[in-house]
């Protein structure tokens, strides 16, 4: 596959949004280090361990956390 390089300007937030074991994880990694933007998986805030569901309560926590903490 040729690589496709894009000149971005005025971007700090990037959404990715696919069906289960589409590559977004790996297109947001990439992303992530190419433009120097930190990165959060979904998944990675809503399921503790054991495959328990965070409450609804809990994940906006996270969510609201790693936005605070990686404003512009």
């Amino acid at each position: 596959m040729k690589e496709k390089r894009i000149k971005l300007k005025n971007f700090n937030k990037i959404i990715v949004v696919g069906f289960s074991c589409s590559g977004k994880s790996t297109l947001t990694t990439l992303l992530s280090k190419q433009l120097n933007l930190p990165k959060i998986e979904l998944d990675s805030i809503n399921w503790k361990p054991n495959w328990t569901l965070s409450s609804d309560e809990e994940f906006m926590e996270k969510l609201v956390n790693f936005l605070e903490e990686n404003r512009e």
